[in-house]
């Protein structure tokens, strides 16, 4: 009986988070572009831009999580492992450089990677790969307020092993937690979590983490540090080397891309005088949307005079019978799929 309850618990839980995620993401994407468009004319609003993109990021990972989460609650998330060249050392690099924004001035973060990790590429499902470093990086600053945070990333061609261990110096959990587990018990029974980390998190994130990690027949784990303050996130996966780089190009591959490079440059002279006549028609219930729209219109040489907004597909028909949509004439039409009225593909 307390069993059903909980997995009736889990599947309304699972639903309230894929609706909120699904609400939350037309205004987080609307704040991104906005954030794109500004343009920083002194160091400290640099600093503050960055903070912001920081910051959305973040959040849009959370988004991530949720709607994640809610599948796995659904039985409705397939993970299929797309295997594709990575380079892992970037990702490793770009996932510290995005959450370094995010961290207190008490707080800092520094990555090690491997010998002979950003020489080669590996045949790894990189979306996924970067989906547990972020949750990894991001549940190591919620819990810690002060100290550092080290990630180390090591490579072991005697059996094509990754191995990843996110380090900090936080506040730990008790040694009888089971963090993986937090989430999916729905904080029902006192004994299988730690009140630190009750305390900051539902850990939704570790718990997809988990989820992503057996799919792939990997080994994930977090355990408190021997000794000192914090614990140890660690992910093991067997990834193959893909190819060596080559840091040289033979003179066929210079005079192709030199050829390449001339037709961009003649291909973008022409296009400018058809840019300048093209006249455009957005359709979008979200105000916000139309305005970053517009404004990224403007900046690739469309005159303002050239666009046109519209708020619900239901006005399309009668803008484009009305004299003024004759005159207007749009040759490109920019259109939301899902809309208060009419959406984009019943218009």
């Amino acid at each position: 009986m307390k069993r059903d309850r909980r997995e009736e618990n889990e599947l309304s839980l699972g639903a309230y988070m894929g609706f909120i995620s699904h609400e939350l993401k037309n205004p987080l994407h609307a704040l991104q572009s906005v954030a794109s468009l500004l343009e920083p004319s002194s160091e400290k609003q640099v600093k503050y831009l960055d903070l912001l993109q920081g910051s959305l990021f973040s959040l849009e990972e959370v988004l991530k999580t949720f709607t994640d989460c809610s599948k796995i609650s659904n039985g409705k998330l397939k993970i299929t492992p797309h295997l594709g060249k990575t380079d892992i050392g970037d990702l490793v690099r770009t996932s510290v450089k995005l959450y370094s924004h995010t961290l207190s001035s008490k707080v800092s973060m520094e990555v090690n990677i491997g010998e002979g990790i950003s020489e080669c590429y590996f045949l790894a499902d990189r979306i996924r790969l970067q989906q547990i470093l972020n949750n990894a990086i991001s549940n190591a600053i919620k819990f810690t307020p002060t100290g550092r945070i080290t990630v180390n990333v090591f490579y072991r061609d005697s059996n094509e092993e990754l191995e990843v261990l996110v380090v900090d110096s936080g506040v730990g959990f008790d040694k009888d937690a089971n963090p993986f587990l937090l989430y999916s018990s729905g904080f029902e029974d006192s004994n299988i979590h730690s009140k630190k980390l009750s305390l900051h998190s539902s850990g939704i994130g570790l718990y997809l983490s988990k989820a992503l990690s057996d799919a792939m027949n990997g080994d994930i784990s977090l355990r408190k540090n021997d000794g000192k303050p914090g614990s140890t996130f660690t992910f093991k996966l067997r990834v193959p080397r893909y190819r060596e780089r080559s840091n040289s190009f033979s003179s066929s591959s210079v005079e192709s891309l030199s050829s390449g490079l001339n037709r961009l440059t003649s291909t973008a002279e022409l296009t400018v005088p058809v840019i300048e006549s093209t006249r455009v028609l957005v359709v979008d219930d979200e105000p916000l949307n139309r305005m970053v729209i517009s404004e990224m219109l403007q900046r690739i040489g469309i005159n303002r005079d050239s666009i046109h907004c519209l708020s619900d597909g239901s006005q399309v028909e009668s803008f484009l019978l009305s004299p003024w949509g004759r005159r207007f004439d749009p040759t490109v039409i920019l259109m939301d799929v899902f809309m208060h009225e009419m959406d984009g593909p019943d218009t």
